[in-house]
């Protein structure tokens, strides 16, 4: 946790990012980790997809 607040206005390496977050999200079934943006402003998230048989809705 120090680790995370003395670099709050720092960009992390993935190394210390996965050291203070646990790493990357796991994302559940038929979704797919998401980025857009440029560091510092990055958001991600778990897409979702159809699978083939899944029901679209309009």
């Amino acid at each position: 946790m120090l680790k995370s607040i003395s670099n709050l206005g720092n960009v992390l390496n993935k190394s210390e990012q996965r050291e203070i977050n646990g790493g990357i999200l796991q994302c559940p079934d038929h979704t797919v980790y998401t980025c857009i943006g440029t560091p510092p402003m990055v958001s991600c998230w778990c897409q979702s997809y159809l699978q083939p048989g899944d029901d679209f809705v309009r």
